[in-house]
């Protein structure tokens, strides 16, 4: 009888899970909380939910694509692209056409719409740090930066942005039993979605880089806003 129980428990922390991805934020965050607090009371470990439901969450994947307006990939590219992926967990990819080079998003529909809108935030913003760091470098240090500064200010960039994404999800983490859980299925979702594409991941060159550019770059990173807040 405690089996049969259990077995019910089981069913409706499995089908919370799924209403945890919602893409109603108040509906997704109750139904997770509902679901932490079921498992707690009846001693369940929350991670095998999935193994032992009759009826398995499903992640819905698709793909989007934004013309990057270059001719070609770019250091600069390769950084924003960095971020994106740790921010959204999309799995990035890139085409060359006639018009010029594509980029692709796989993921949720939320995270591939975030991802869009951070390719055009963080492209835009890292050229408005570069303007600016370069007339700094020009007028304060008489110093005229070159190509390898500007791609070592970019990895700088990402670097600071990725430290600082990466520190917040850790954070998180520890509030949420759930959160790593469900990372998880979607990461294995976007895989699985993603060897059907043919497409090219992008693996950058070394380019030449600068270190003096890199630790200026991460300074910068602070003055970076990745708030979903802002995402409206």
């Amino acid at each position: 009888m405690q089996s049969i129980k259990t077995n019910t428990v089981t069913d409706r922390i499995a089908k919370l899970l799924r209403l945890s991805e919602s893409s109603n934020a108040n509906e997704a965050e109750a139904a997770m909380a509902k679901a932490v607090q079921l498992a707690a009371e009846h001693d369940i470990e929350i991670g095998s939910i999935h193994a032992h439901s009759d009826e398995p969450a499903v992640t819905k994947v698709e793909q989007g694509s934004v013309p990057t307006g270059g001719a070609r990939w770019t250091p600069k590219m390769t950084s924003v692209s960095a971020v994106i992926q740790e921010f959204t967990g999309c799995y990035i990819t890139f085409r060359n056409e006639f018009s010029g080079v594509t980029v692709s998003f796989v993921g949720t529909a939320d995270d591939v719409a975030t991802a869009k809108f951070l390719w055009s935030h963080l492209t835009e913003t890292f050229d408005r740090l570069w303007k600016i760091e370069r007339a700094l470098q020009k007028k304060e240090y008489n110093h005229n930066p070159n190509a390898a500064y500007r791609n070592g200010y970019f990895k700088g960039l990402a670097h600071g942005l990725r430290a600082r994404i990466s520190s917040e999800k850790r954070q998180f983490e520890e509030k949420s039993e759930c959160y790593g859980l469900v990372l998880a299925g979607k990461k294995a979702a976007v895989e699985e979605f993603a060897k059907t594409l043919n497409a090219k991941r992008h693996r950058s060159k070394a380019a030449n880089s600068d270190g003096l550019g890199f630790r200026r770059g991460v300074e910068d990173s602070r003055e970076v806003t990745l708030a979903k807040a802002a995402i409206a």
